[in-house]
C-alpha cells in the first residue's frame, strides 16, 4: 500500500477486525460466474491479499444481468480475461496463451494480487491441486453436480483449508461452509448418489494424486434461473462466513439459506456423519 493511502480505515475500526489476517490470506475461486465475480469483487475490496480466479468458458449474453464484472463488449470473450480486465481497469492481451495487462487503475482491486487461470478444470486437475496448495480458502462456484463438489471437498480436507460453497435459484440463496477438518463435511451433510467406484477415487489420500476427473459425471440441473439480486447476496454470504471464520468473529453456520422472496433466513449447524468416507477418514490420519 503506497504512503498516505488507507484504504481500509473504516473497516480496522471494527473490534477484533485484523486487516493484516485479510492481507496474509489466498483465495481460489473456482468459477467466475454469478456467484465468482461477486465473490472476487468483495475479497478485492476486502483487501485479501492474493486471490487465483479459475474458469474456462467465455462470456454469454444471458450472464450481464448478474455476473457484475462483464459488459457488452466481453461477450464471447474469456471469462478470466474480462474478469481481470474489469477487476484491474487493465488492458488484457494475450501472448502465446499466456494473459497478460499493460495498464491499470485498480477499479475494484485496492491491494490484491490476482493470478487469472484459465483451465478446465475436469482435464487439468493437477492445476487444480496446486492452486490449492497454495491457498488459506476455497470457493467452489463451479456448476458441474455433486459429484465435482465431493472432489472438491475431499481435496479441501485432505489439505485442511475451509471451503465455501454457493448455489442460487430463482429468488433463495443457500451456502454451506465447512472448516478445515470437515465434522461435518459435504458428505455428512449431502447424499451421495454416486457408484462406490467413484466414492473410492475421490478419497482424501487419492485426490491429490488424480490427473484427470473427467469422468465425474455432471447433474442433470435446468436452467438458471436467477437475478443480480440472488446472485450477490449468496457471493456476499459466502465472503461473510469466510470472512468470520477467519477473524474468528462468529462460529458460520454449516448452512445458510436466504429468501429473497419474503425476506426469511434460516442458518444452522450440521451434525457430522459416523464414519463418513471423508471427514471421519481424514480427521483419522492426521
Amino acid at each position: 500500500m503506497a504512503e498516505g493511502q488507507n484504504y481500509f480505515a473504516r473497516q480496522k475500526l471494527i473490534p477484533d477486525f485484523s486487516q493484516e489476517a485479510l492481507t496474509g490470506s489466498t483465495a481460489l475461486l473456482l468459477g467466475m460466474g454469478g456467484l465468482g465475480t461477486n465473490v472476487a469483487t468483495a475479497l478485492c475490496r476486502l483487501g485479501v491479499g492474493k486471490m487465483f480466479i479459475v474458469d474456462y468458458d467465455v462470456v454469454d449474453d444471458h450472464n450481464l444481468n448478474r455476473q457484475t464484472l462483464f459488459k457488452k463488449s466481453h461477450v464471447n470473450k474469456s471469462k478470466v480475461e474480462s474478469s481481470l480486465e474489469t477487476l484491474q481497469a487493465s488492458k488484457v492481451t494475450r501472448t502465446k496463451g499466456t494473459i497478460t495487462k499493460y495498464w491499470e487503475q485498480e477499479l475494484h482491486n485496492l491491494v490484491t494480487e490476482i493470478i487469472p487461470v484459465e483451465i478446465d478444470v475436469l482435464k487439468n486437475w493437477p492445476k487444480v491441486v496446486e492452486l490449492a496448495k497454495q491457498s488459506t480458502i476455497i470457493f467452489n462456484m463451479i456448476d458441474i453436480g455433486d459429484s465435482f463438489d465431493y472432489a472438491v471437498q475431499s481435496l479441501a480436507l485432505s489439505l485442511r483449508v475451509p471451503l465455501s460453497l454457493g448455489g442460487t435459484f430463482q429468488s433463495t440463496a443457500t451456502v454451506d461452509f465447512f472448516k478445515p477438518g470437515g465434522n461435518p463435511c459435504l458428505a455428512c451433510v449431502n447424499d451421495n448418489k454416486f457408484s462406490k467406484e467413484i466414492l473410492d477415487k475421490l478419497t482424501t489420500d487419492k485426490i491429490q494424486s488424480i490427473q484427470d476427473i473427467s469422468f465425474l459425471p455432471a447433474d442433470d440441473n435446468p436452467t438458471g434461473q436467477s437475478t443480480f439480486l440472488v446472485a450477490n447476496q449468496c457471493a456476499n454470504m459466502m465472503a461473510a462466513c469466510f470472512l468470520n471464520d477467519l477473524l474468528k468473529q462468529s462460529d458460520p453456520p454449516t448452512r445458510s439459506i436466504f429468501y429473497l422472496s419474503d425476506f426469511q433466513s434460516l442458518a444452522w449447524p450440521m451434525e457430522p456423519r459416523e464414519n463418513c468416507e471423508l471427514c471421519a477418514k481424514s480427521n483419522s490420519v492426521v
